[in-house]
């Protein structure tokens, strides 16, 4: 995805830089300033082509394009769009400005048009193309990296054996004695939310233990908390903890534990843990 992105980036700006197309532009600005009238567009140092579309396939030939009529009214907007006219009222035999594309500058004509039936004259100046840029140039346009000057170590591992098979205590503080509690490990951290805390009825607490720097750290029991203390059951889902408390008469309040706590939907009426 991000190479995508970034190869379209780049051929957006390669399209309008001028520093690649500008001598051309310069090139098809004198010629468009030299050439005036329709006449002369094939003599305009340009690749030059007459166009002809036909509404609809009756009579149309090799030489005749047919178009249906989206296609037409497509085609009349564009010309419109290039003359800054309404499409029933499209000059006959003259010239646009000159037109920039991604691709290429040009200029157009309209030689002649019917309710069925029109003839365009273009004058086209082509780009260079990307790939034929890059290519030579793409080593040139990298990167130089300069070797860093500083000296680098490794510090001294040591060389103390690893005990095998054996319990490390985790660290007490600030951790709270509690049973009946729901836990849950996300992969990093261990979560444990409310439960029975020497005899403590208030409102549930929850801490968070990270194995990593043997810390224990507080979770927050604000706004949309889960109420009660026993029973509680959670599940990691890969971003948050969810957490419902058991059933007893009456509906579960379920919660999930991001930063805040955010409400979960209702689930279908309670019934009790097994």
């Amino acid at each position: 995805m991000r190479q995508t992105l970034v190869d379209r980036l780049i051929h957006d700006w390669y399209a309008g830089e001028t520093r690649f197309h500008g001598p051309l532009r310069a090139k098809a600005e004198a010629a468009l300033a030299s050439c005036k009238n329709v006449d002369c567009m094939p003599s305009m140092d340009g690749q030059y082509r007459l166009d002809r579309w036909r509404r609809g396939s009756d009579g149309a030939g090799d030489a005749t394009t047919a178009l249906d009529a989206d296609e037409w009214t497509d085609r009349l907007e564009r010309l419109a769009t290039s003359f800054g006219a309404r499409t029933d009222a499209l000059p006959l035999n003259k010239m646009s400005g000159l037109e920039e594309t991604r691709d290429a500058f040009l200029v157009t004509a309209i030689t002649s048009r019917s309710d069925t039936e029109i003839s365009v004259a273009t004058v086209v100046w082509p780009k260079r193309s990307f790939d034929s840029w890059w290519g030579p140039d793409a080593e040139s346009e990298r990167p130089a990296i300069t070797p860093s000057a500083a000296t680098f170590s490794v510090p001294a591992v040591s060389s103390t054996a690893c005990s095998t098979d054996a319990w490390t205590p985790t660290k007490q503080e600030p951790h709270t004695p509690r049973s009946g509690h729901a836990a849950v490990w996300t992969g990093t951290e261990m979560i444990v939310w409310a439960g029975n805390t020497s005899g403590n009825s208030g409102p549930p607490t929850g801490e968070r233990f990270n194995p990593a720097t043997n810390t224990w750290s507080f979770i927050s029991n604000g706004a949309n908390a889960p109420t009660g203390n026993a029973g509680y059951t959670a599940v990691w889902t890969g971003t948050v903890a969810a957490t419902t408390p058991r059933t007893i008469p009456g509906r579960p309040s379920p919660r999930a534990r991001t930063s805040p706590w955010l409400a979960l939907l209702q689930p279908p009426c309670g019934r009790a843990r097994r």
